[in-house]
């Protein structure tokens, strides 16, 4: 095994582009959701179709404030999702004698020594001993290629 190229530690996880875009997306679709709730109130009552009463709240109110009340319903959503995804994510730190993988709250650290082969199976990151033992398997996929340069970076194979 090819010893580390470095002594600080490489830490891969979701960065926070992704935050950004999810925030983003989920507050311009609130918003859009806004710009139409109008005319969707209008359609239901002209057909005589059931709606719920939030819906008629949010029609009464002010033009534009219905957009600007659910666009931060929607960037309260988007950053509940990002915690969430975050959370669930792998994020690995690569240090010189090992690497520690966090997920779901739990953190796992695994000796550099015992693992010869680092791969991908689909999503999952997985780490083989020197007789084939699988020392840990986490689903990678949302840092896949981030998680390839890193370890490949650190001499792993």
């Amino acid at each position: 095994m090819t010893p580390p190229s470095h002594e600080s530690p490489t830490r891969v996880s979701l960065g926070r582009g992704w935050a950004l875009a999810c925030i983003a997306a989920l507050t311009a679709a609130g918003a859009l959701l806004g710009l139409a709730l109008r005319p969707l109130v209008r359609f239901l009552e002209s057909h005589d179709l059931p709606r719920h009463a939030a819906m008629d709240l949010l029609a009464r109110l002010p033009a534009g404030l219905e957009v600007a009340a659910l666009g931060l319903v929607g960037a309260l959503a988007g950053t509940w999702f990002w915690t969430v995804w975050r959370r669930e994510a792998l994020a690995l730190t690569v240090e010189p004698d090992g690497m520690i993988l966090s997920q779901e709250g739990h953190d796992r650290f695994v000796a550099r020594q015992s693992v010869e082969s680092a791969h991908l199976d689909g999503p999952d990151l997985v780490l083989r001993s020197a007789d084939g033992r699988e020392l840990a398997r986490r689903d990678a996929g949302a840092v896949e290629k981030s998680l390839r340069n890193a370890l490949t970076g650190a001499g792993y194979r």
